[in-house]
């Protein structure tokens, strides 16, 4: 605990805002750069997602350059756990606002299944746009998840930004989040089939999510067959299928359709 207080009163002699230069030194993967260049990309995609929701985008981009500053302090060296969490508490004592503060506490969030999301607009806004940059820039250079290996956890990522959409009722098109990941990209370095890849990748999971949650496969796919842009219509879609083939008279309605759909094929 006296380490502790010591490096927290040592931390806070020097700013979030003035650790951000540092970030340069700190390699994110080798072929996509630094720490420094990540929370460039993440702040593009922030300010675009926060223009579509109609939230501050210049808390959004803020919170996305300071998010990763407290890599850099002695609390973080010591107690790697509490990135984020001390990051808050450096910005509030910077004297950020409340809510850019709270975003940089949450915008690890969810760290694991079942984990608390982000509750801060700013929040939500910075834990898509950092997850997603993970999953574009891995796809992008062809280091997708291969079985059981999945070293950065793009697997829980997307399941992280699906839940922040879903269960937050965000209207949000997942082709134009993952176009403005791309774009905030060196493009050059992205393989051309990164928009499809990492589309197909966040339908996978929410099959993974559903057969988790007892939905049948078949409901699974006959929503999947359409691929719904929009992760909450997805859902939605997903709900009301479901609902639907409980119902008693379900199976006398489909074979019904499907011979109608079979008639009408014929013409």
């Amino acid at each position: 605990l006296a380490d502790a207080k010591f490096f927290f009163e040592t931390d806070k002699k020097v700013t979030l805002e003035s650790r951000l230069e540092g970030l340069k030194n700190l390699i994110f993967q080798n072929k996509l750069g630094s720490i420094h260049d990540k929370v460039e990309r993440v702040a593009k995609i922030s300010k675009s997602i926060a223009e579509n929701l109609h939230i501050n985008e210049g808390k959004c981009e803020r919170a996305s350059l300071l998010c990763k500053c407290d890599l850099l302090t002695d609390m973080v060296g010591e107690f790697s756990d509490l990135q984020g969490i001390i990051g808050g508490y450096y910005a509030k004592h910077d004297g950020e606002s409340e809510e850019i503060s709270i975003a940089i506490k949450e915008h690890y969030l969810p760290r694991f299944s079942g984990d608390n999301l982000p509750a801060n607009p700013v929040g939500r806004v910075v834990a898509i746009s950092d997850k997603l940059d993970t999953i574009v820039s891995l796809f992008g250079i062809n280091q997708p998840p291969t079985g059981s290996k999945d070293p950065f956890g793009l697997r829980r990522s997307a399941i992280g930004i699906l839940r922040i959409i879903v269960e937050n009722g965000l209207d949000l098109n997942l082709a134009e989040l993952i176009d403005s990941a791309i774009s905030a990209q060196n493009q050059n370095k992205l393989l051309p089939e990164t928009k499809e890849l990492v589309f197909q990748f966040f339908l996978e999971r929410f099959r993974s999510w559903y057969k988790e949650d007892g939905i049948s496969s078949s409901v699974f796919e006959s929503v999947y067959a359409v691929k719904p842009q929009r992760p909450l219509d997805f859902h939605l879609r997903v709900q009301a299928v479901n609902a639907f083939t409980e119902l008693p008279e379900s199976m006398s309605l489909a074979i019904a359709n499907k011979r109608v759909s079979n008639l009408l094929s014929k013409y």
